[in-house]
């Protein structure tokens, strides 16, 4: 009588032409975890997201009035404030979609608060919240296109422990 096969382990892991040396996949997994650059861009990415989400609070806790489309700032600075907060989550977890969507919404935000800045000083309003939120965004904008390199070769590292059999993306 010959001695059967047990089924396989469901919980063990694949093995891709033998086991795994001990350390083998330790620079790939280090390689995916945030540096410094990426912890800073998206620490900034994230106060600007606030300071806007808070300058647009502010904005309607004011009670602006006019045309319509001023009425309709304060809401698209809250959006815009999460988003960013989002993008700065993501970027936590050296995401390199996040790194380059962060980066050109705090672009944008930069710019359209400069502009924001402007008409308000012109019609006699002053936000020091709004005053914080370009200096932020063009901290976060400048080390969030510094960051996109790391967070590429996270993702590399990422997708060659998938192909270990490793799946990192949590």
């Amino acid at each position: 009588m010959e001695p059967s096969n047990p089924p396989p382990n469901p919980y063990q892991p694949p093995h891709h032409g033998g086991p795994a040396a001990p350390g083998e996949f330790d620079a790939e997994v280090s390689a995916t975890e945030p540096n410094g650059v990426v912890k800073a861009a998206g620490g900034l990415q994230a106060a600007a997201g606030v300071m806007l989400g808070f300058a647009g609070f502010q904005l309607k806790l004011v009670g602006l009035t006019g045309k319509p489309w001023v009425m309709t700032v304060p809401w698209l600075m809250i959006f815009a404030g999460i988003l960013a907060v989002f993008f700065a989550v993501k970027l936590f977890k050296t995401r390199s979609w996040a790194a380059i969507g962060g980066t050109v919404l705090n672009g944008i935000i930069l710019l359209a608060m400069g502009g924001w800045i402007l008409l308000s000083l012109a019609s006699g309003f002053f936000s020091l919240i709004a005053f914080l939120v370009p200096m932020l965004a063009l901290a976060g904008t400048v080390l969030g296109a510094i960051a996109i390199a790391p967070c590429l070769r996270a993702a590399e590292a990422r997708r060659r422990l998938q192909d270990a059999g490793i799946d990192l993306s949590f």
